[in-house]
């Protein structure tokens, strides 16, 4: 870590940590009845449909350049052995497919990725950071910004940017922020 300022570098902007990460996709086995990695989406929308999402997500990485190949695929026998000896120890192994990209390959296919979507009308704002939502008759009509070296600028005016669709993919680190924002405006 070198500290970045305002923003990290390597959890913030396109892909997060694309140009220091290894760009591994986990998967899952098609006779699993539970998903072992990623969260709890699955709680809340059931396995089949869970799996569905991951394949499509997995259809974007081959769309955009991801190599076919997946890793943990093979030595079933091997793992078999290693996973009864976890066992035994008390270790859950958990074997699921990994869509490995690599370095270089993720940040071609995020390179990729981030060019398709600018293409398609998508203006991307990095240092920026949302500070409210626009709420007009129950309804998010937009959203207010404000460049987030300023944001402790009380001087500094924030921006407002409204849009007929909203999508707050707030991720890990806006997780709450966003309970701030859901208590602030009664979002249920």
């Amino acid at each position: 870590c070198v500290h970045c300022q305002p923003m990290c570098n390597i959890t913030n902007g396109f892909s997060g940590a694309g140009a220091f990460s290894d760009g591994k996709l986990s998967l899952y086995n098609a006779e699993d009845d539970e998903i072992h990695v990623g969260g709890s989406v699955h709680k809340y929308i059931g396995v089949p449909e869970t799996k569905k999402l991951i394949d499509y997500a997995d259809d974007i990485y081959l769309k955009f350049g991801a190599d076919k190949h997946l890793e943990g695929t093979e030595y079933k026998e091997e793992i078999a052995k290693i996973n009864e000896r976890a066992h035994k120890e008390g270790i859950r192994l958990i074997n699921i497919p990994i869509r490995h990209l690599g370095t270089e390959k993720s940040h071609e296919v995020y390179g990729r990725l981030e060019k398709y979507i600018q293409d398609n009308g998508v203006e991307m704002m990095f240092q920026t950071s949302v500070t409210d939502l626009i709420i007009e008759n129950g309804q998010i009509k937009g959203v207010k910004i404000k460049e987030a070296k300023y944001l402790e600028d009380e001087t500094k005016p924030e921006t407002e940017i409204y849009a007929d669709k909203v999508v707050l993919g707030v991720g890990r680190k806006g997780a709450n922020w966003l309970v701030d924002m859901a208590n602030k405006h009664n979002i249920e």
